[in-house]
């Protein structure tokens, strides 16, 4: 739940940042990865990316979840940071939001508030292609 509610931060920090959308993801209990498509990267957003992760981390702000309609989902396309990635069959879509901060699509498991989720680190980045990103982090 923890790595989870981080993954879902960071990715909104990234996306707020870059614009840019999840392509693939691991979340294990120690360290956890998420692509991105992004072409041109500069490894310095790293600690900035982690600060503000981080910032949100500790605002302490209630996760909440609630549903809509899929058509009506659908209407809002900041509901959704996973490319080309949707079940078909689902006319109501879970949307997990992390206080002001964040609002998406999802159906896992998350903290109730961010400050369970313990402090994020940012320990490797690699290249995967042309246009994909790879960040790992671990929760202190």
């Amino acid at each position: 739940m923890r790595m989870h509610t981080s993954a879902h931060i960071l990715a909104a920090v990234i996306n707020k940042e870059l614009g840019a959308l999840i392509t693939g993801n691991q979340l294990e209990e120690k360290q956890s990865r998420m692509d991105f498509n992004v072409k041109d990267f500069d490894r310095s957003l790293l600690k900035t990316f982690e600060e503000k992760a981080n910032g949100v981390i500790a605002q302490g702000m209630d996760v909440k979840v609630s549903f809509l309609e899929r058509e009506q989902a659908l209407q809002n396309s900041a509901l959704f940071r996973l490319k080309d990635v949707l079940p078909k069959d689902l006319p109501v879509l879970r949307i997990v939001s992390i206080g002001e901060f964040d609002v998406q699509a999802d159906g896992g498991t998350h903290v109730k508030n961010t400050a369970e989720t313990g402090k994020m680190k940012i320990v490797d980045f690699k290249n995967k292609g042309a246009e994909n990103r790879r960040i790992y982090w671990e929760l202190e």
